[in-house]
C-alpha cells in the first residue's frame, strides 16, 4: 500500500490530501489497506456498507488491519469532490453488502463515464464468516445485482470499465496502449462495446453458476 500511495506523487497528487476511501467490499484486497491510507491521510473518511462494516468486525481479519467504523454507504449515495460526483449503488455479489460505483471521467476536453462493479466473483465464505446460506442463494443474488448494475451502467452512459482487478479487463495492456496512443486515436479504456460484453458476461456467468448449483 505505501508504494501505491507514493505512486500518486508521479501524477503530482499528494496522498495526504485524500478525502475519502470508498471500500466497495470488505475482502482483504479491498479493506486491509485502509489503515495504511489513514496513516498518510488521518482525516480521510472511510465509506463502506453497513453489512460489510459488520462482516469486517466479526471475521478473522487481523485486528491491526481492521479499520475503525466510519461512514455507512447508502444505495444511490453521492460522494462529491469539486466538480466530480461518484455514485454508489448496492449490488450484493461477492458479499451481501457489496457496492458498485459509477463516476465521470475526463480525457482532455472529452467527457466519459467509468463503471466499477464492486463484486466480480462469488464467494460464500469470507475470513471464517459464511456470507450466503447456500450456493443457490448466492448465485441468484449475484445475477440480480449484475442485471441491476448493467441497467445502471446503460442509464448513466458508462463507456469505460475501471476494474477492481487489473488482470480481468486487460488494464495493463490498456496502459501500455495509452503510452503509445497518438493524438486523435481512441482511448484504450473507452469502449461501450466492451462495457456491454463485460456486463452481459457477468450475468451469464452467474446464470451458469446457478444452473450448476441447482443440479
Amino acid at each position: 500500500m505505501p508504494d501505491l500511495l507514493n505512486e500518486l506523487k508521479t501524477f503530482n497528487l499528494d496522498p495526504a490530501n485524500i478525502k475519502y476511501v470508498i471500500v466497495l467490499r470488505s475482502h482483504s484486497d479491498q479493506a486491509w489497506g485502509v489503515n495504511e491510507v489513514k496513516k498518510v491521510a488521518p482525516s480521510a473518511r472511510v465509506i463502506m456498507s453497513a453489512i460489510d462494516w459488520d462482516l469486517l468486525a466479526k471475521d478473522n481479519t487481523p485486528a491491526r488491519l481492521k479499520p475503525k467504523k466510519d461512514m455507512v454507504a447508502s444505495d444511490g449515495q453521492k460522494v462529491t469532490l469539486g466538480d466530480t460526483t461518484v455514485m454508489l449503488y448496492a449490488t450484493p455479489t461477492s458479499t451481501p453488502g457489496n457496492y458498485s460505483a459509477i463516476f465521470p471521467l475526463k480525457d482532455g476536453n472529452q467527457r466519459h463515464v467509468g463503471g466499477m462493479i464492486g463484486g466480480d466473483y462469488m464467494r460464500i465464505v469470507q475470513e471464517g464468516i459464511q456470507l450466503f446460506p447456500d450456493m443457490k442463494t448466492m448465485s441468484t443474488t449475484y445475477i440480480a445485482s449484475s442485471k441491476r448494475y448493467k441497467e445502471l451502467s446503460e442509464k448513466a452512459g458508462v463507456d469505460a470499465i475501471i476494474h477492481t482487478h487489473a488482470e480481468y479487463d486487460g488494464t495493463f495492456e490498456k496502459i501500455d496502449a495509452l503510452r503509445s496512443r497518438k493524438p486523435g486515436e481512441p482511448h484504450p479504456f473507452v469502449s461501450k462495446d466492451d462495457v456491454e460484453r463485460f456486463n452481459t458476461m457477468h450475468i451469464e456467468c452467474g446464470e451458469a453458476q446457478l444452473a450448476w448449483a441447482s443440479e
